[in-house]
């Protein structure tokens, strides 16, 4: 219930941001969402599907000293560099890794808020209401790596709109020290800057939906031949999360309501894009997420480590359709369906559903190590892996 709390807190705000508050409160607000965000992904304890994998990567992790000497960051488990280099610093000051935890949110929930702010201000509550909905469980509390990585791109947009290449550039690069993932994202600066014709944005999504509902296997095929003709360890990793992962996601409604809302978005970008300055960027990230979602269904990892760079075009776009409507009663309906939409896609985590057994209930570090408390995140993480097996 403590994730439903939030999910209400920042609707609250949001009802009070529309009813005409002052704009020097704007910044008070800011900054409690912010402190609330950053304090609950940081300071979480045992909570979400990577934590003990994570936990047990840091205990590997050398402190600086013991790097110098031995030219390695890990005796065993490794990662990109500069995850593995923050991790080392801390290692170096014996800190445990939930103090690296909410330093690293500390930075990726600016980030994140920050962006928002830059690029749908006049939505700004809807579109974290929605972040929160779409991307924090997932990304903020579970895959540091990516999160960090997601939060420098999401960032590094504005400098597609401002045509500045090479700071896009050297962000996409600071990201790829976070998740390799990232390194894909260089011809974006192009991509999304681009205007697709209707007629392409239709018959792409036309396509990708077709092979998603028909269930055509092609990944698999592709990673087989290409993956060990790439350089260093991305041919593995891909082989990884494409080949080796068994874990599918065809069409479902989730999947069916995105693609009519997207097409909702490209009949009407015109006027969307009036509305907004990166209006079109918006749209070409949303375009983007859906041909990784659609595309890319054979494997839950491969989509979502793609997609998510794109998911913005979800968190920022989807508010802009209340501005398709004059009437009040109309921009009521769409604000109403965009709550329920965001409730949707979070209720497995807002409800403590056993699928998300791994988040629930939250835990709190400090708490936990202040009064003492029986850790409980071993026995919930060994229940998500039997449910799991067993499914």
């Amino acid at each position: 219930m403590y994730y439903l709390g939030i999910f209400v807190l920042i609707l609250f705000i949001f009802f009070l941001s529309i009813s005409g508050i002052p704009k020097e409160q704007n910044s008070r607000f800011f900054l409690f969402i912010y402190l609330v965000l950053f304090l609950t992904s940081g300071c979480r304890y045992e909570v979400g599907s990577d934590y003990f994998s994570y936990k047990e990567m840091y205990e590997q992790t050398l402190p600086l000293n013991e790097v110098i000497r031995w030219g390695s960051f890990s005796t065993d488990r490794k990662a990109e560099i500069g995850y593995m280099f923050i991790s080392s610093i801390f290692r170096t000051f014996g800190c445990e890794i939930n103090v690296m935890y909410l330093f690293i949110s500390l930075i990726t929930t600016y980030l994140f808020l920050k962006s928002i702010w830059l690029y749908n201000p006049k939505w700004f509550y809807l579109c974290v209401l929605t972040y929160f909905s779409f991307v924090f469980f997932v990304i903020d509390m579970s895959a540091v790596r990516q999160s960090i990585s997601l939060a420098i791109y999401l960032y590094s947009i504005r400098y597609i709109h401002n045509r500045n290449i090479w700071m896009y550039f050297l962000l996409v690069i600071l990201a790829s020290l976070f998740h390799f993932s990232a390194l894909v994202l260089f011809p974006f600066y192009w991509l999304l800057r681009h205007q697709w014709s209707d007629k392409i944005l239709y018959i792409s999504i036309g396509i990708a939906t077709v092979i998603c509902t028909l269930e055509v296997k092609f990944i698999e095929l592709i990673l087989t031949q290409c993956a060990g003709y790439l350089f260093g360890g991305i041919g593995y990793k891909l082989a990884v999360y494409g080949v080796e992962s068994q874990s599918e996601w065809g069409m479902n409604p989730k999947v069916v309501l995105e693609v009519i809302l997207f097409l909702l978005y490209v009949r009407n970008k015109s006027k969307l894009q009036k509305k907004l300055p990166y209006g079109g960027i918006i749209l070409n990230m949303f375009f983007f997420y859906m041909l990784c979602r659609l595309l890319l269904w054979e494997s839950i990892d491969m989509s979502s480590r793609f997609g998510y760079y794109f998911v913005g075009g979800i968190f920022l776009g989807l508010p802009l359709l209340v501005d398709l409507y004059k009437t009040k009663f109309n921009r009521s309906l769409c604000l109403i369906f965009i709550i329920l939409f965001n409730f949707y896609q979070s209720q497995t985590w807002l409800l403590e559903n056993t699928s998300t057994i791994t988040y629930n209930p939250y835990q709190n570090y400090v708490i936990h190590r202040m009064f003492d408390l029986k850790d409980t995140g071993e026995e919930r993480f060994k229940l998500h892996r039997n449910l799991n097996s067993n499914n």
